[in-house]
């Protein structure tokens, strides 16, 4: 994709502009300045365009009337790409390192706001989402064994350890019980990654800007949301965010959460693992097998 063809849809959607431009392997996101100095974000999808371009705009939509919940809103569309409003700050990776302890405490509670926020919007079945659930399940035990089932079988397929893949289905099976306790799905983005938060810095101190790339989302139960955040933002892996704080702004969790959301954590981990395996790619392989072995053996999520 070009420059000149960002420019072209986003005249043709929202008149005049200025263009400069950056791009990831999987998509190409272009910053679009227009001459009054407003600023747009037009993506355009690699693969099956008309899906993504239709999922973010299902999840943006529903967003938008939720004022605790900074995502963008969605300004035009075409068969190739989307045009969002551009949210201020930068990616919260590329903040860290300017970041204080109790910078690190405020944006971990705001964040805590916004993800609570994000599951107030409830749908209809459990599933993987379009603009619609796809697949979609009755309730959340169906789902999750399902789909246990489906990473297990391709653990085994790419030569995961039989040993682990015992393990992981012993615990699964004695709290299978506990996915219960979700009745009714929310939309959870399940990529809350640091490159997907966006921060900036305000007179009054470093602030949340936006929640972004919703590519990911599913409806489900919204403790694999906090489990996911865990894996990217505080969990035995990494330490970019103070979980306490996160909580405190998320209105706490239920009680049953500590024994549920290693679990959540275990099937995150083996859906990375499978995508991984699938590409070929060794990558975070062997540090996903070292964070399961510690979530089955019970330390911590």
């Amino acid at each position: 994709m070009t420059a000149d063809k960002a420019s072209a849809q986003a005249e043709r959607h929202l008149g005049g502009f200025a263009a400069h431009a950056t791009a990831t392997k999987r998509e190409s996101v272009w910053f679009v300045q227009f001459t009054d100095g407003v600023e747009v974000v037009v993506k355009f999808h690699a693969g099956d365009a008309r899906r993504r371009i239709g999922k973010e705009r299902f999840i943006y939509d529903q967003a938008a009337p939720v004022r605790s919940l900074p995502v963008p809103r969605v300004l035009g569309f075409d068969e190739d790409g989307i045009i969002l409003s551009r949210l201020p700050g930068i990616a919260l990776e590329d903040a860290l390192d300017a970041l204080s302890p109790q910078d690190l405490d405020r944006l971990a509670e705001q964040l805590g706001v916004a993800v609570r926020a994000l599951h107030s919007l409830v749908q209809p079945a459990f599933g993987y989402l379009l603009g619609w659930v796809h697949e979609p399940a009755d309730t959340n035990r169906d789902y999750m064994e399902r789909t246990f089932d489906v990473f297990l079988a391709d653990w085994a397929r790419y030569g995961g350890d039989p040993d682990l893949a015992q393990s992981i289905e012993r615990l699964v099976s004695h709290r299978s019980g506990l996915f219960e306790c979700c009745r009714q799905p929310v939309i959870c983005h399940d990529d809350l990654n640091p490159a997907n938060i966006l921060v900036d810095k305000r007179s009054g101190g470093w602030q949340l800007t936006g929640i972004v790339d919703v590519e990911n989302a599913r409806a489900a139960d919204p403790l694999m949301d906090v489990a996911k955040a865990g894996y990217y933002l505080f969990s035995s892996m990494v330490e970019r965010l103070p979980r306490s704080p996160f909580i405190r702004g998320y209105g706490g969790l239920p009680d049953h959460a500590q024994e549920l959301i290693p679990v959540y954590r275990i099937w995150s981990d083996l859906e990375m693992w499978v995508a991984l395996a699938e590409a070929g790619t060794v990558g975070w392989r062997p540090a996903l097998e070292s964070d399961l072995k510690a979530l089955v053996s019970g330390k911590g999520w």
